[in-house]
C-alpha cells in the first residue's frame, strides 16, 4: 500500500501518467480511519459489557 502512495510522486509514476493526490486527501483519510476505529472499539466494549451482564443485547 505504501508503494501506491509513493509511486505517483516518483519519476516512474509521472512517466506513466499518475498524479499525486492532494494533501487534504490524506488528512481526511486519517480522520475517517480514526473515527471508524474509535467507533468500532467503543461499540465492541459496549457489546462485551452487555454480554457479560446476562447476555441481553438489543432485545435478544
Amino acid at each position: 500500500m505504501l508503494m501506491a502512495v509513493v509511486l505517483p510522486f516518483s519519476l516512474i509514476g509521472s512517466a506513466i501518467g499518475l498524479v499525486p493526490l492532494p494533501p487534504a486527501y490524506f488528512f481526511w483519510l486519517a480522520g475517517i480511519l480514526l473515527v471508524y476505529c474509535s467507533a468500532v472499539h467503543f461499540i465492541k466494549k459496549w457489546y462485551l459489557a452487555a454480554d457479560r451482564q446476562g447476555g441481553r443485547f438489543l432485545g435478544s
